[in-house]
C-alpha cells in the first residue's frame, strides 16, 4: 500500500503539455518527492505558455551571457543547453542520451563546461567519476553511483583519443532500471537509471552501440594555450552560480515552448526528443537526429567495417566476377598474411595491414598476440554481420551462409 519512490526533485519538472510540476509534496502518480527552493518555485511558476519568439531569445540570452565562454559552435552550444535540460527532466525520461564534451587541446574548457552546466541546474559542481576500460570494473562503478542518485556524472580526462564502449552504460541510457548485485552482499537490487552520464577528453569520441546514443560537442582553440584567452567572465562558476535564478528561468522558457505535436517522433529516444530535443530544435535551428547520424558515420567500428566491405567487394568483383561471390574465413585470412619479398599483389587484392586493421576496427578489438587463424576472422566477421553499410551510395551488408561444411560468407547489395 505504500507509495514506491524512485526520485527526489528539487526543481520543477515540465510534463507534455507543456504543465508545470512543482511544490514540497508527494506525487504519486510520478513516483517523486518534490523538494523545490521555494525562491526557484516562485521564479519558475511565473512562466506561462511560451511563444518561439520568447524562447528564442531566451536561448540567446543563455548562449550569449552564460555559455559566451565556451569555445564551441551552434551544434556544441545547442548539445551544452541540451544537457543542462536533460539534467532538469531525468525523472521523466525512460531513455536518455550520455553526452561528450571533446577538444583536441588541453585546457580548451571541457570540464569548465560541464561543471557550468551542473552548477547552473543543481547547484554545485557535477560529480567526478573515474573511468576504468575494463567492462567488470565499468559495471560496479556505473551501477554505485546510479544507487546514489547523482543527478550528473562527468567521467573526467579520459585518455587522448580513446574511443568509448560499454555495455553497462548502454543498458543504462536505454531502460529506466538497472538490476545488478549490490557490492560485498549476496543479494540484487533495482535502481533508477536517472543519472546523466557524461564525459570529457581530448579528441574522444563514442564507439559501437554507444556512437547512436550519444552527442557529443566539440570544442575549438587556435592556440596553444587556450586558457590564457580572454574571457568574458573570469570565474564562470562564480557567474553562474550569482546568475542561476536568471539561467534557469530561461531553461525553463525553452521547456515550457508552446509547439505544434511533430508529425513524427525523432532519434531513438522519443520522449527526450519530445520533451527536450523538440523545443531546442526549434530555437537552435539545429537538427538531433542529423547529430546522432553523423556519430555513426564517424564511429571508428562502422567505419572498420566499411572499410572491409569495400575492399571485400573490390576484391571479389575484380577475381570473382562479383561480389556476391562467396568465399571464407581461411580466404580472407589468406589475403591479410603479408606478401614474401619480392612476391608481387593483384590490383584487386587489398592491403593485407590495411583489411587487418579494418577488421580489428569492425570488431572494436585487436587480434591477440598478432595471430590471425581462420577461427578469429570468423569471430570478428561475426560482428559485421548483417549490419547494412553504406559504400559510395551503395548499401551492403555482409551475409552468412551456413552449412556442415561451415560458414562462407557473401556481400549482398541491399
Amino acid at each position: 500500500m505504500l507509495p514506491r519512490v524512485r526520485g527526489i526533485a528539487t526543481l520543477p519538472i515540465v510534463l507534455p503539455g507543456p504543465q508545470l510540476k512543482t511544490g514540497r509534496r508527494l506525487d504519486r502518480d510520478l513516483g517523486l518527492i518534490f523538494e523545490v527552493d521555494p525562491i526557484l518555485d516562485d521564479a519558475v511558476c511565473q512562466i506561462g505558455p511560451v511563444s518561439l519568439a520568447d524562447a528564442q531569445e531566451a536561448y540567446t540570452w543563455l548562449a550569449e551571457n552564460w555559455l559566451c565562454d565556451v569555445a564551441t559552435d551552434a551544434e556544441g552550444l545547442a548539445i551544452l543547453i541540451a544537457l543542462g535540460l536533460t539534467v532538469i527532466e531525468r525523472h521523466l525520461l525512460p531513455e536518455r542520451p550520455a553526452f561528450f564534451v571533446a577538444a583536441a587541446q588541453r585546457g580548451s574548457g571541457k570540464t569548465t563546461a560541464l561543471n557550468m552546466v551542473s552548477t547552473a541546474i543543481v547547484g554545485s559542481m557535477a560529480s567526478a567519476a573515474s573511468w576504468s576500460f575494463e567492462e567488470e570494473e565499468q559495471r560496479k562503478a556505473v551501477f554505485s553511483y546510479l544507487r546514489e542518485g547523482a543527478p550528473m556524472v562527468v567521467h573526467d580526462n579520459i585518455p587522448r583519443g580513446s574511443a568509448i564502449s560499454s555495455s553497462t552504460i548502454e543498458r543504462a541510457l536505454t531502460s529506466a532500471e538497472l538490476t545488478d548485485r549490490v557490492l560485498g552482499e549476496s543479494r540484487s537490487e533495482t535502481v533508477p537509471t536517472a543519472t546523466i552520464i557524461t564525459f570529457t577528453g581530448n579528441n574522444i569520441s563514442p564507439k559501437g552501440d554507444m556512437a547512436s546514443r550519444s552527442l557529443v560537442a566539440h570544442l575549438s582553440t587556435n592556440r596553444p594555450d587556450p586558457e590564457n584567452r580572454e574571457f568574458v567572465h573570469e570565474d564562470p562558476f562564480a557567474w553562474t552560480k550569482a546568475h542561476r535564478v536568471e539561467i534557469l528561468r530561461r531553461l525553463y522558457t525553452i521547456l515550457m515552448l508552446v509547439r505544434a505535436k511533430p508529425n513524427k517522433l525523432k532519434t531513438r529516444f522519443k520522449d527526450w526528443w519530445s520533451l527536450i530535443g523538440h523545443p531546442v530544435e526549434l530555437v537552435a535551428g539545429v537538427d538531433f537526429e542529423e547529430i546522432f547520424r553523423a556519430n555513426d558515420q564517424f564511429d571508428e567500428e562502422a567505419q572498420g567495417a566499411a572499410d572491409f566491405l569495400a575492399m571485400m567487394a573490390k576484391y571479389l568483383e575484380g577475381t570473382r566476377g562479383g561480389i556476391e561471390s562467396e568465399f571464407t574465413a581461411a580466404s580472407v585470412v589468406k589475403l591479410c598474411k603479408d606478401r614474401f619479398p619480392g612476391q608481387s599483389r593483384s590490383d584487386h587484392e587489398p592491403d593485407p595491414a590495411v583489411l587487418r586493421s579494418a577488421l580489428e576496427e569492425a570488431s572494436g578489438r585487436p587480434f591477440a598476440n598478432d595471430v590471425v587463424n581462420a577461427h578469429r576472422v570468423a569471430k570478428k566477421l561475426k560482428s559485421i554481420e548483417g549490419r547494412p553499410i553504406e559504400i559510395d551510395g551503395v548499401t551492403m551488408k555482409l551475409v552468412v551462409v551456413k552449412d556442415h561444411e561451415g560458414n562462407r560468407y557473401r556481400i549482398e547489395r541491399i
